[in-house]
């Protein structure tokens, strides 16, 4: 992993907490902690999100991918802070392809690959509290290297974006 992202994660595990007991109202994004599958989950995990300003909130992610244990993190921008479809984009760091079958590679290519992500999607807010289903596409920015593994691989493809869905529970403020 690069120290890149290492950088990430200690900022939003810094900035997260002091930020969020600064951004008050009611037109803001809220903190917010969900569970689900994608890239910013870091393949099946959780996201946790916690708000930096009026339309923006920092983001971390752990899950299991395929293949390991896998990190994200990143910044969300929400432009609508009302009504019950809303639209979010992201742009973030942290696992964003993975090589798990070794048939068609050499072995030293099995592993999770890190690099840099965007994507955009809906949360779809459901009952009173602000809990909400978010479910986006996410677009991986291939590594060098990864392009270089896909590039030696005979038949295959490489899937172009993703999709992310998870249920999210809002923390308050």
């Amino acid at each position: 992993m690069s120290r890149l992202f290492y950088a990430v994660v200690l900022t939003i595990s810094i900035v997260l907490p002091a930020k969020a007991q600064e951004v008050v109202g009611d037109d803001r994004v809220s903190g917010n902690v969900g569970a689900g599958i994608g890239l910013e989950y870091g393949g099946i995990g959780i996201r946790v999100s916690g708000p930096i300003a009026k339309h923006f909130a920092l983001f971390g992610g752990v899950g299991h991918n395929t293949l390991d244990i896998a990190l994200a993190g990143g910044l969300s921008y929400e432009p609508l802070l009302k009504g019950t479809i809303r639209p979010e984009v992201i742009a973030m760091v942290g696992a964003n392809n993975v090589v798990t079958d070794a048939g068609d590679f050499h072995p030293r290519y099995e592993r999770t690959y890190y690099g840099a992500s965007v994507g955009a999607g809906i949360h779809y807010y459901v009952g009173s509290n602000d809990n909400f289903i978010n479910i986006k596409a996410v677009y991986p920015i291939a590594t060098f290297h990864y392009k270089e593994v896909m590039d030696d691989a005979v038949g295959v493809k490489s899937i172009p974006f993703y999709f992310s869905v998870g249920f999210h529970l809002d923390l308050g403020d």
